[in-house]
């Protein structure tokens, strides 16, 4: 099993930081946080990354993510161990396959008895939500790959950092974190895991990611089964496009990349380019397939 602690400051049962003012409110919604996130990671556009959203959160603005990347989209489940007298905090994160982040400072007050026994509870919790939300399938092959993590926030970061412990252990070549608002220090700690992380916004303490927006706040198991079946709509989209016979994919000269089949074609040298299964990765400017 892949463990990692970290004390941050603070004594059992633990110190709250500081509610952010009421009043701020930084994103309208997750779709919208998630379309500013995806201009601030489009670097990593054209590097087929893989993206992988913490439930029930980060799925929709991960999915904007995706859909902008034309990237493939999976969701990770990461959960956080509840303070037994406390529920509403947590002594740490697991991951689905165990991967496990601890608080230091608060799990040395836990017998280990009842630490193993909150983590088998989640674990538990974790086998039911992915035959929900990914009909008991694996994730996605991770080795070798650039992943995006994403989250609609970070406030301990404890999900985020026993995920991150899964794709290092599953040999990701690159894990990026990306969220659209995180407290400072969390951010601090997660930079110093991480290749790169960015957070939109970064006000000093974090408590309550819901208050950062104005639509929606919670997100329920229903909400993100409607996301999944968003983004099966997404992918029955980019099929249906890629197998209509011959298409004319409308490219500036010498940019873009087309991809047909399991082919790519950089920087073609026409101004349009017929293909037989074509698709114009992350544009619009695709003519009508007939």
């Amino acid at each position: 099993m892949y463990q990692i602690s970290i004390s941050p400051p603070g004594k059992y049962p633990i110190d709250f930081p500081p509610l952010i003012p009421e009043k701020v409110r930084w994103f309208g919604s997750r779709k919208e946080a998630g379309q500013r996130l995806a201009l601030a990671l489009d670097s990593y556009k054209w590097q087929n990354p893989l993206i992988l959203a913490i439930p029930p959160g980060g799925a929709e603005v991960a999915l904007e993510v995706a859909k902008s990347f034309n990237a493939a989209f999976s969701l990770i489940i990461s959960r956080p161990l509840p303070l037994p007298d406390h529920p509403e905090a947590s002594f740490g994160a697991i991951a689905e396959d165990g991967s496990t982040y601890l608080r230091v400072n608060l799990v040395r007050e836990l017998p280990s008895e009842v630490v193993d026994a909150v983590k088998a509870e989640q674990l538990q919790k974790i086998r039911g939500l992915i035959n929900m939300f990914r009909n008991g399938r694996s994730l996605p092959d991770i080795s070798g790959r650039t992943v995006i993590l994403i989250d609609d926030s970070m406030t301990t970061g404890a999900t985020m950092k026993a995920a991150f412990l899964l794709c290092r252990k599953r040999h990701a070549a690159k894990i990026v974190v990306a969220v659209p608002a995180s407290g400072k220090k969390v951010m601090e700690e997660i930079k110093w895991l991480a290749d790169e992380a960015i957070a939109l916004e970064n006000p000093a303490s974090l408590y309550d990611g819901a208050q950062i927006y104005y639509r929606r706040p919670f997100v329920s198991d229903e909400d993100v089964l409607s996301i999944l079946a968003q983004w099966e709509n997404v992918r029955r989209q980019r099929f249906t496009l890629g197998r209509q016979g011959e298409g004319r994919v409308d490219l500036p000269k010498g940019r873009g990349l087309v991809e047909y089949g399991q082919k790519s074609v950089k920087d073609p040298k026409t101004e349009g380019l017929n293909v037989k299964e074509a698709l114009h990765v992350g544009s619009k400017r695709i003519s009508p397939i007939r």
